[in-house]
């Protein structure tokens, strides 16, 4: 009986092989290999049409964002927009065109507003630009402090018989921006404005200043190590009397970072005009994060084992505590133990890397075909033995621990292997974090992290009569290991998809032979010829039947631009929105949320509705361009999503590593879908 069912199971096997390489391949898009992005797909120009009551019909200008602000072609010949309607249309094009006003139909940065108001006021012969040598930047600290907040203040000098506008100008104006160039650790937050001033303007009731005055900008400082740096803000705003001209400056303030001092006490700011001093005195203190983070590695963890990479091992292990149920304690602090040790010689692994000059995060390992195909080899034996209850094991019963406290070790070894691949919520931040950081946190948080891995066992062996509960053995296994392994083989599968893009067919035939290796192994004589033969059938199938596997040739363009950070620059120079997925082929987390939500028709059309300019960083080799920018935004592995838009605050966002359609609607809360 067991012969006929063994013969019937590897004829099942086979032939599912057979009909994947037949029939499935060509409508599997997770299978087949992505297009290369399109360079061309975006066209940097945009058509701005400008149609008013006081403009010309039909008056169009184009710019190039690569060529900066509009070109003086805009209005050619008499300008159609006197001098007292600039501050008037610079103000409805900032805040948007109303829906009871037909014509208007796009958009202008402020960027360019700046530049159409200079440009008119140039050619009605403004006066020259009021002085503003006494506008700067105004420290209110003397040195800055890792992992801490502190404020910047930025003086505008408003000259005598002049004013310039609050944040919300009133009828008319337009309100001061700023752009800053700081630490890729230092986030800078909104303009704060001290009370403004009730004006008349004409017809016109406006809200500003008519004297200097004094914003602030709240700093928020990261664990940065440098000995000082440089703040460096790129300031617009109007100064009015009869008519409004544009002012801009750059202005920038080198200050030092005290590294010994960053948990100390800092004195509450002092008093400055247009400010109101506070009602109370007090002290702050700047709280350090490697507590908070550990807390998020430990839930991290605790995540990780939902990843279906991880979740088999689950099955596995609580199958061999049933085994061990008069001391399951001992054995879970075992397999604890294994997760533990196995974190720490990983988190070992990318300090010695990163002493050594080269940036590493997680999952760097996965970035070597033959680290993936090893990976591979291995989760096909796990799937055979939650199958048909076999292993290699059982050839090697000398040499591998299958009970006792050094199989738990081992157990848990195996679990932190396989969990490489998948990162959960929370992960992220936690361990990106943990790689700007000295040794000793470092390894802390990879501990927090190994912890909340062990967590279910743990808590399962800290409840024997739950143990006693679960049956020895019976038809419910049967049922539970098979549906267990099928997360293992669609891994698999995924696994040989990764390595075609890294390393092409040489690596997939190498992965092949192994399978091939690893059934001869365990099948006894007489099915080992009939495993090999239908295994190697779907194999070739799958090659024959897929022509795109065998080829990388795009057969359809991309919206997807490559990422480079001169193109970063360049749209932020431009303000133009965009988003960033950084993602990588061996990343099960990352396939997931493009098949949820960034590759379906609705996200799809989201971008394209809001003009935002989709760049992907695909980590599946080693690039350093790509991990010195996840580095920047304190990640150390994928995915991980970067969304920027010049308007809607805070302009620069990290996403969940987890995604969904209404995460990315709600990027822009205030535009109609």
């Amino acid at each position: 009986m067991r012969k006929k069912a063994a013969v019937l199971t590897l004829s099942t096997i086979g032939f599912v092989a057979l009909l994947f390489g037949i029939t499935l391949l060509p409508i599997a898009g997770p299978l087949a290999p992505e297009p290369n992005a399109d360079t061309h797909a975006f066209n940097p120009d945009i058509q701005y049409r400008l149609r008013c009551a006081r403009c010309h019909e039909g008056t169009t200008a184009s710019h190039s964002q690569s060529k900066g602000p509009i070109a003086p072609a805009l209005l050619d010949g008499p300008s159609p927009i006197g001098n007292g309607d600039v501050t008037v249309l610079a103000r409805i094009i900032a805040n948007g065109i109303p829906p009871h006003m037909p014509g208007w139909k796009y958009k202008l940065t402020e960027r360019d507003i700046y530049a159409l108001a200079t440009y008119i006021a140039d050619r009605q012969n403004a006066p020259p630009k009021a002085s503003n040598t006494a506008t700067q930047l105004v420290p209110y600290t003397s040195h800055l402090m890792p992992n801490s907040t502190t404020t910047i203040g930025i003086q505008l000098h408003v000259p005598d018989g002049a004013h310039t506008y609050w944040k919300l100008p009133g009828d008319t104006g337009l309100g001061p921006t700023v752009h800053w160039e700081t630490h890729p650790r230092i986030q800078t937050g909104d303009l704060l404005f001290p009370k403004p001033k009730r004006m008349q303007e004409g017809d016109f009731r406006v809200w500003g200043y008519d004297k200097t005055v004094q914003l602030l900008v709240p700093l928020t400082v990261g664990p940065i190590t440098n000995t000082e740096t440089t703040l460096t803000a790129h300031i617009n705003w109007l100064l009015c009397t009869d008519v409004c001209t544009p002012q801009s400056q750059t202005l920038s303030l080198t200050l030092p970072v005290d590294t010994a001092t960053a948990y100390q006490l800092q004195p509450l700011p002092t008093v400055h005009p247009n400010w109101t001093p506070p009602q109370s005195i007090g002290q702050r203190i700047a709280i350090p994060k490697p507590l908070i983070m550990l807390g998020l590695a430990i839930i991290g963890g605790m995540l990780l084992n939902l990843m279906p990479c991880v979740f088999p091992m689950l099955v596995i292990k609580a199958q061999h505590l049933i085994r061990h149920r008069t001391a399951p304690m001992r054995h879970a602090i075992a397999y604890t133990g294994g997760i533990v040790i196995s974190m720490l010689v990983l988190a070992s692994g990318i300090e010695i890397a990163r002493l050594a000059g080269h940036q590493l995060g997680w999952g760097f390992q996965l970035q070597t075909p033959a680290v993936v195909m090893a990976l591979l080899w291995l989760f096909f034996t796990m799937g055979l033995w939650l199958t048909f209850g076999i292993s290699l094991t059982l050839r090697l019963p000398k040499r591998l621990p299958q009970s006792g406290l050094g199989g738990s070790v081992a157990y848990g070894i195996l679990t932190t292997i396989t969990a490489t691949p998948c990162t959960a919520p929370f992960m992220g931040g936690a361990v990106g974090f943990s790689l700007t950081q000295p040794w000793p946190i470092t390894g802390l948080i990879f501990i927090g992290l190994g912890i909340g891995l062990a967590s279910p066992i743990v808590l399962l062996s800290a409840y024997p009569a739950w143990i006693q509960k679960i049956p020895t053995a019976g038809h419910w296994l049967r049922w539970v290991k098979p549906i267990a392994s099928i997360p293992l083989y669609g891994t698999c599968l995924w696994l040989l998809w990764t390595l075609y893009y890294q390393g092409g067919l040489l690596w997939m035939a190498l992965s092949a032979v192994g399978v091939l290796i690893i059934l001869i192994a365990i099948f006894p004589k007489r099915y080992r010829l009939v495993s090999a033969i239908l295994a190697l059938l779907g194999l070739i199938c799958i090659g024959i039947r897929d022509p795109q596997l065998l080829s990388k040739t795009p057969t359809k363009t991309s919206q997807w631009r490559p990422y480079s950070q001169a193109l970063i620059q360049m749209l932020s120079t431009n303000k133009t929105p965009y988003f960033i997925d950084f993602t990588a082929k061996w990343c099960i987390t990352c396939q997931a949320n493009k098949v949820s939500t960034l590759n379906t028709k609705q996200i799809t059309r989201w971008f394209d509705t809001h003009q935002i300019v989709r760049i992907r960083a695909d980590w599946t080799n080693h690039d350093p361009q790509i991990t010195q920018a996840l580095a920047q935004w304190e990640r150390a592995g994928v995915p991980t999503y970067v969304f920027y838009h010049p308007i809607y605050a805070p302009n620069t966002r990290v996403l969940p590593e987890l995604l969904t359609p209404s995460i990315i609607r709600r990027l822009i809360p205030n535009m109609a879908e």
